[in-house]
């Protein structure tokens, strides 16, 4: 059997299934899950960005459920005198995956992890993103603050969030965030932000205020200070969220 976009859609980044085409056969659910199904067709996506109590639409059999952690922040900066530079660390990215199973029989209880908020310090952990007892997904680790200095120095950034699921198909710890480099004054960066497979981390910063995640779970970056610069603060992590493909069965 050709693996077709709905497989390819199911495991990187494990978004939908059926999504092109919107039937799935039962061979391509077979491989996924294992399960033996006939074809089944997807009726609704909700896309839930706050906490709360999951009910199926009227008719679901199926549900596809992707999750993520809220972003790690990074690092700020402090300032820096002549021929000296501060550059923090990027923040972690949540960790992610995906689940199939059929409809739950009773509503479920969900959370989504908000993303870190920006720091003039060291950046601090997103928050977990759950949903019932099929997975618990742990926000990434904050970046560390800059430290003021005119040697090189390397500071690696915040690691990526934790998963714990119940059979997934798809799964994967939170990309670590990037480190701040110097190798002298003027020649120095922040460090990026990690990203999730739902969108890029805050870019690195030269000398200015670090960037926001720019998708969801993704980490920010790290201020940046050189030569005489002022202090900086590093850029938050985007909020985690939870993705629900619904389907029917035909």
């Amino acid at each position: 059997m050709a693996i077709n976009n709905s497989i390819n859609n199911t495991l990187q980044p494990g978004f939908f299934i059926g999504v092109n085409p919107t039937t799935v056969t039962a061979a391509e659910v077979n491989l996924l899950t294992g399960l033996t199904l006939a074809p089944i067709t997807r009726i609704n996506v909700r896309v839930l960005t706050s906490s709360g109590t999951y009910t199926p639409t009227s008719g679901t059999r199926y549900i596809y459920v992707k999750g993520v952690g809220g972003g790690g922040s990074g690092g700020g900066s402090g300032a820096s005198a002549s021929s000296q530079s501060s550059m923090g660390s990027g923040g972690g990215s949540g960790g992610e995956c995906a689940v199939f199973t059929s409809v739950p029989a009773s509503p479920v209880s969900y959370s989504v992890g908000a993303g870190a908020l920006s720091s003039s310090i060291n950046g601090t952990q997103g928050g977990t993103t759950s949903f019932g007892t099929y997975f618990s997904l742990t926000g990434g680790s904050g970046g560390t603050a800059g430290v003021t200095t005119a040697s090189p120095l390397l500071i690696n950034g915040g690691l990526g969030g934790v998963v714990t699921a119940s059979s997934p198909v798809y799964q994967s710890n939170g990309q670590k965030g990037f480190p701040s480099i110097i190798l002298s004054a003027p020649s120095a960066i922040s460090g990026s932000g990690g990203s999730s497979t739902l969108g890029p981390g805050g870019a690195y910063a030269g000398a200015g205020l670090g960037t926001a995640g720019q998708g969801p779970g993704a980490g920010g970056s790290g201020g940046g200070s050189f030569n005489a610069g002022g202090a900086n603060s590093s850029g938050a992590g985007a909020a985690g969220t939870i993705i629900v493909t619904e389907y029917i069965s035909e």
